[in-house]
């Protein structure tokens, strides 16, 4: 991965900064440098292998956000009823851009797909459970956090060679990063804490100021969620989901692209 960063952007670009929502951000760090090909590979595997050990609970999603990818009040105000209706059985997971991803036990699952009101967002609708996903990011995965600090205390993390922004919106740069605060991170707080990719996208935009972002894939799956946050941002004058596609489309997808290599 010594070419990693530089083989996501075209000829004579440079990458100046790397992130990941939620298991991207252990890409990120192979990405990133601060951690070699093998030890990437090793931790994402060994964290696939022990979060499907968890039993019980889930992840569902919701939108907070109207079909033009303004704020809808209404619906933020039912996320934080739902949550409170479970009785610390569900917690927030995930800060997606114009969703928010909860999680929970088997009991708060059920409280949230009953509170939560239905709705349309586009062609799909919500709630919407996340087949095959437990409950990321939630203190409900403390025996997870713990099972890999045990397994995988042997990773050789080292300083990024370009800048890392994590789910808090913490940046770790190659001159000031602590290999073992980053460490401690990815097997503690990454696990059990949520998650805020829509923060660790703005902290890139504001600190950065990126002439483009690229979603290296598979797919283009948060190519929506990214333009959300540059809406929410005012990136480049942008205020609606009109502005978004208008802009992007004028532009040739020059700002916001997908790689599929």
């Amino acid at each position: 991965m010594l070419d990693a960063a530089q083989a996501l952007a075209e000829p004579g670009a440079r990458a100046t900064a790397a992130l990941g929502n939620s298991m991207g951000w252990y890409t990120a760090l192979a990405v990133a440098g601060a951690l070699d090909f093998d030890d990437g590979f090793r931790l994402v595997q060994e964290m696939a292998l022990l979060q499907e050990e968890v039993r019980g609970g889930g992840q569902l999603l919701y939108p907070r956000i109207g079909d033009d990818w303004l704020p809808d009040p209404a619906r933020s105000a039912a996320v934080q009823a739902a949550l409170a209706s479970a009785r610390g059985e569900a917690f927030p997971s995930i800060e997606l851009g114009g969703y928010a991803v909860l999680a929970g036990s088997d009991a708060g699952m059920s409280a949230l797909q009953r509170d939560l009101p239905p709705g349309e967002l586009g062609k799909s609708r919500y709630p919407l459970k996340l087949v095959g996903h437990g409950p990321y990011h939630t203190p409900l995965l403390a025996p997870v956090a713990l099972a890999a600090r045990e397994r995988l205390s042997d990773l050789a993390f080292a300083r990024p060679r370009i800048t890392l922004i994590d789910g808090r919106g913490v940046r770790h740069t190659p001159w000031s990063t602590d290999p073992a605060a980053l460490r401690d991170y990815t097997l503690g707080a990454q696990v059990v804490a949520p998650y805020d990719f829509t923060l660790s996208v703005r902290v890139a935009l504001r600190e950065h100021a990126p002439d483009e972002l690229v979603l290296p894939g598979p797919g283009n799956t948060l190519g929506g969620v990214c333009g959300q946050i540059l809406v929410r941002e005012g990136w480049k004058g942008m205020r609606s989901k009109a502005d978004f596609e208008r802009q992007q489309l004028d532009a040739g997808g020059a700002f916001l692209r997908s790689m599929r290599r």
